[in-house]
């Protein structure tokens, strides 16, 4: 944790999304988290790949720092591979959240007034993954490797800003796969509500927000 004072600036940082404080359990579960408190706050990051392998690239806000608050926490759980007799299995899951309220000097393209409100924006996204598999080893003369009896990963995401503008953007998506792909598929479904902001001002003015 970290305490910054100076004339004009000012942060109480325990943990960043980039550096956070974290906890691991027996190699099975690890908790990451962050607050901060101040001016010139970074972003929060994206969601980790076992999220986006599922649902595709997430972009993050785009607003660039701020001065406010946010917090956020990261949990992973893994197995990582267990054994008994022929069989295998390995379960993991991830879920998170980040959530801010920051105070920005900027416009979004088509207004003239400033985004949120007095120009405080509340921004948050959760996410959720989960994944496990199930098979066996074999070993003959003719071949030796594992054969997945089961498979399956599912991933959600919630994310959005508010207000002025208000806007919101769901993903749901997964995948399975059985008897060592005999059987196999994946599904994928995104909701959006309202427009994020394309910036009019600011540090970020004429970089296209996708």
């Amino acid at each position: 944790a970290s305490f910054h004072v100076e004339p004009g600036n000012w942060q109480i940082l325990i943990g960043t999304p980039n550096t956070p404080i974290s906890l691991e359990f027996l190699h099975l579960f690890t908790s990451e988290s962050y607050l901060m408190i101040g001016d010139n706050l970074p972003p929060a990051n994206a969601p980790p790949e076992s999220v986006q392998s599922i649902l595709g690239q997430i972009h993050v806000s785009t607003l660039g720092n701020g001065d406010g608050f946010a917090f956020g926490m990261r949990n992973h759980f893994d197995t990582d591979r267990m054994v008994f007799l022929i069989f295998y299995a390995q379960f993991a899951a991830d879920l998170g959240f980040d959530i801010s309220l920051n105070h920005y000097n900027i416009t979004c393209q088509g207004s003239t007034t400033e985004i949120g409100i007095n120009g405080w924006y509340a921004q948050a996204a959760v996410w959720a993954y989960l994944m496990g598999a199930v098979g066996i080893h074999v070993d003959v003369w003719f071949f030796e490797g594992d054969v997945e009896i089961l498979g399956i990963a599912a991933a959600a995401y919630l994310g959005g800003g508010l207000p002025n503008p208000t806007w919101m953007e769901g993903r749901v998506g997964g995948r399975y796969n059985i008897l060592g792909g005999l059987i196999s598929g994946n599904c994928n479904f995104k909701v959006t509500i309202g427009e994020r902001c394309q910036l009019e001002g600011g540090a970020l003015a004429g970089v296209k927000v996708i």
